[in-house]
This record gives structure tokens, C-alpha cells and sequence, in this order.
């Protein structure tokens, strides 16, 4: 199931790249510097969480998509026109976390009143999310590469837009904004874990290479 979702996955984004791959040779054109999309992308998220603190719940999925695709375009963006810089990395994975966080705390303040419970699973979900991005940093920092995971970024806000699109569906109650939270709880939790035993499994390896590589030669003074 798992291997048939990540294939899913993949040919899925490769549409969508090839999607949006015109808008991005357009914007490449027109010298937009891609901390325009960055800023683009976190104010369309204030406007998703707007949404679903008054429950438009279909709208907030619709601006979590734009939102998305401007996460998307500022990297490519950065590549295209050759912008791209340590700098420009770190504030865009910055101003990513922030919006997921924004993301979510527009669910909670919708759920405060109904549903205290829902709130609880929404700051799990928070949790695992950041702790997803956490762990990678923290691998990165030891010269390790992370990328395992069947909850990374692009699939929580996949989640969250296409809960919130059918959470619109009349009569539902909401069921498939729920159901996605509680996925994502579950799975991002689940990921981080995955890569902590990851990083160990990399690190005791590196460990077991240290040890066995042979010694250098001493050259002797003749």
C-alpha cells in the first residue's frame, strides 16, 4: 500500500512540475526574485488560516494550494535564475515552518469551541510536523543526508488542502479536514521516528567505517 502511494506520489508531482513549469520559465523572464514567492507564500497561508477560522473551509484549500505553489516556484525559481544562496535557503525553510504552524493554528482556533479534543490532535500534528523538519536539520549538521518518511512537507499540505476542499462537501460535518489531521498526527510522529532511527543506523555505520579503514602508511625517514 505504502509502495503503491509513493508511486502514486511521484507521478502525481511530476504532472504538477510539468504544470507549473511555464509559470516559472515567465517569472524567471521577469527577474522576480524568488523572496517574493517566499513572502507570497506566507501571507496566502494567513489568508488559508483566515479561512478556517471562519470556517470557508473549500477557500482555505484553495489558498493552501497557491501557497504551496509559490513554496514550490521560489525554489525553482532560485535555481533558474541563479539567486539561490545559504541564506535564501534558510529563510525559506524559515518562513515554510511558519506558515505550516499558521496553517494549523487557523484549525485550532476554528476547533477551540466545538472540539477541545480535535485541538489536542491538531498540536500533535504541530509537533510531528516540526520534529519532521527538525530531524533533517540535525542530520544535515552531522554531514548526513534525510530524506526518509512517509510524512514529509508536500504531503501534510497535500493533506491539508484536499481535507479542506471535501470538508466543504455539505452534510459531511467536516469529516475529511478530521480524518486528515489525525493523519497527519499519526504519520508525522511516525516519520520523525523513522528518521531518528535512520540518523543512528548513519551514524553507527560512519562509526564502523572509522574503525575498519585501514591506517595511513608512515613514510620512513631514510
Amino acid at each position: 500500500m505504502i509502495a503503491w502511494l509513493k508511486i502514486t506520489g511521484e507521478k502525481c508531482k511530476a504532472g504538477y512540475l510539468n504544470l507549473i513549469d511555464p509559470l516559472s520559465r515567465a517569472l524567471a523572464r521577469a527577474r522576480i526574485h524568488p523572496h517574493v514567492l517566499t513572502i507570497s507564500g506566507f501571507a496566502l497561508a494567513l489568508v488559508a488560516a483566515n479561512f478556517f477560522r471562519i470556517d470557508r473551509f473549500f477557500w482555505a484549500g484553495i489558498f493552501i494550494i497557491l501557497a504551496g505553489t509559490c513554496d514550490v516556484l521560489d525554489g525553482r525559481l532560485a535555481r533558474d535564475t541563479g539567486k539561490g544562496s545559504i541564506y535564501g535557503a534558510l529563510f525559506d525553510s524559515t518562513i515554510d515552518r511558519y506558515s505550516e504552524i499558521i496553517l494549523f493554528l487557523g484549525l485550532a482556533w476554528y476547533y477551540y469551541g466545538p472540539s477541545k479534543a480535535t485541538v489536542m490532535i491538531i498540536l500533535l500534528a504541530v509537533a510531528g510536523s516540526m520534529m519532521v523538519s527538525y530531524t533533517r536539520a540535525r542530520a544535515e549538521g552531522l554531514g548526513l543526508q534525510c530524506t526518509v518518511g512517509i510524512m514529509q512537507r508536500q504531503h501534510r499540505i497535500t493533506l491539508l488542502a484536499a481535507g479542506a476542499m471535501l470538508a466543504a462537501i455539505p452534510g459531511t460535518k467536516h469529516m475529511a479536514m478530521l480524518v486528515s489531521i489525525w493523519i497527519i498526527a499519526i504519520l508525522a510522529n511516525v516519520t520523525a521516528v523513522q528518521r531518528v532511527a535512520y540518523i543512528r543506523g548513519q551514524l553507527r555505520r560512519k562509526i564502523h567505517e572509522n574503525l575498519t579503514a585501514p591506517s595511513p602508511k608512515k613514510e620512513t625517514i631514510k
